[in-house]
């Protein structure tokens, strides 16, 4: 695998770091994962968005993702190899592929450990500034469109873990928009479990943060889409 940046082909190197992830469950944790992780996180962190490949962005994210909840410690590395910044920018950027898989990402990263969480959510906070909230709901609505199953449950996450970060980013999240798009999403999605798992689960998040949220979405007719699902 070829990981020098500055002549690497990046499809390649993302297609062989997946590749051999294939292959880490036999090592059962004793795969010395440092060269992977800052290569991929080398290609994540790239400057130059418009001169990487679009599939291997994504396959790098999928992979840190991936790598991050098989071994929960990658999370901390990847705090420390500056991503973090790097994930904001790409959500932000409006990449569909891109920031499905960044939200991904993050949320398992979130799900590490307490440590990584507190910093995923300085971070998230800070760049809600940038617009992160409304670019999170633009790409829950653009996946709910056009019926991307990967780019909503990103979205989800994403919100999932803006409503945890709490201050301004959920408050921003806890609008009425935001609720509104979540009761959509849930409702309009009871043939694809994992959509609307993960629609629950956020939705669930939100009630945990603000239970005065329940009145909203009941008046956006939820108790009877989910004695529906029960019924199912």
């Amino acid at each position: 695998m070829c990981f020098d940046m500055r002549s690497c082909d990046f499809r390649s190197v993302a297609l062989s770091s997946v590749a051999l992830l294939a292959g880490i469950e036999f090592y059962q944790g004793q795969l010395l994962l440092g060269g992977v992780v800052g290569a991929l996180a080398s290609l994540v962190r790239h400057d130059t968005l418009e001169n990487i490949s679009s599939e291997a962005v994504p396959l790098a994210l999928t992979a840190l993702a991936k790598l991050t909840k098989e071994h929960p410690p990658t999370a901390s590395e990847l705090v420390q190899l500056q991503v973090l910044p790097r994930l904001l920018t790409i959500l932000k950027h409006g990449v569909p592929a891109w920031s499905a898989t960044a939200a991904q990402l993050l949320h398992a990263m979130l799900k590490s450990d307490s440590h990584v969480a507190q910093e995923v959510s300085k971070q998230v906070v800070w760049g809600q500034e940038g617009q992160l909230v409304p670019s999170s709901l633009e790409l829950l609505e653009l996946g709910a469109v056009h019926h991307h199953a990967d780019t909503v449950v990103g979205a989800l996450r994403l919100l999932e873990v803006l409503l945890r970060s709490g201050g301004a980013a959920a408050d921003g999240v806890l609008e009425q928009q935001g609720m509104r798009l979540m009761v959509q999403v849930f409702t309009s999605t009871a043939n694809d479990s994992r959509v609307a798992g993960a629609a629950a689960a956020t939705l669930a998040t939100a009630l945990e943060v603000d239970p005065g949220a329940a009145e909203g979405l009941v008046a956006q007719g939820l108790v009877p889409a989910v004695m529906k699902e029960l019924r199912c």
